[in-house]
């Protein structure tokens, strides 16, 4: 009996210091979140951003050449839209200082397949090697952390971010956005 009281009370204590809280027990199983929560949290997030600001160096390996560039990115304007399971945003880009792209993006997790996140550095490794440069290394700095959102359509929708930490939980809760609205099966973030 003893056991029991010190066990209510070290609950009783955890709890109103809220080290128990919103944490399961076992007469209260974990709930995933529901699909308000996490689209609100993806379109939180993704405008949490802000403008990024980063460079690259890249190098072509087959003739020594070496050239720098400056990037700006941007999502504003972002928002969720529960019944049609989407996220959108307005995208602005630049290079060098000059428009690269300026365009809304439309992200439909009912067509969401797969959510991978990767550095900005193998990204770029990847499109310079289906443009026909596999030997261009390129380095960004600093680290940049992308998700690639493949779709069902063919489509791939990119997001940028500076923390690896918040991409990985950007990405978890992208894919448990997919799985509720008929896309991709994941586990909740």
């Amino acid at each position: 009996m003893k056991r029991i009281v010190t066990l209510s009370v070290a609950a009783a204590i955890a709890l109103s210091v809220g080290g128990l809280a919103g944490r399961a027990t076992a007469q209260s199983p974990a709930r995933a979140p529901s699909l308000a929560v996490t689209l609100g949290f993806i379109r939180d997030k993704i405008a949490e951003q802000g403008r990024l600001a980063y460079a690259s160096t890249t190098r072509d390996s087959a003739n020594g050449q070496t050239w720098d560039n400056q990037f700006t990115v941007e999502a504003s304007n972002a928002a969720r839209d529960d019944g049609d399971c989407s996220v959108g945003f307005h995208w602005r880009s630049t290079v060098d200082g000059k428009p690269a792209q300026d365009l809304d993006v439309h992200i439909p997790f009912k067509i969401v397949t797969s959510v991978s996140i990767s550095s900005m550095d193998d990204d770029v490794a990847r499109l310079n090697a289906g443009g026909g440069h596999s030997g261009w290394v390129t380095q960004i700095r600093p680290p940049i952390w992308v998700l690639l959102l493949h779709r069902s359509d063919g489509h791939t929708n990119t997001v940028d971010f500076a923390d690896r930490d918040m991409a990985e939980r950007v990405a978890k809760a992208m894919r448990h956005a997919a799985d509720l609205c008929g896309g991709a099966a994941s586990l909740p973030f």
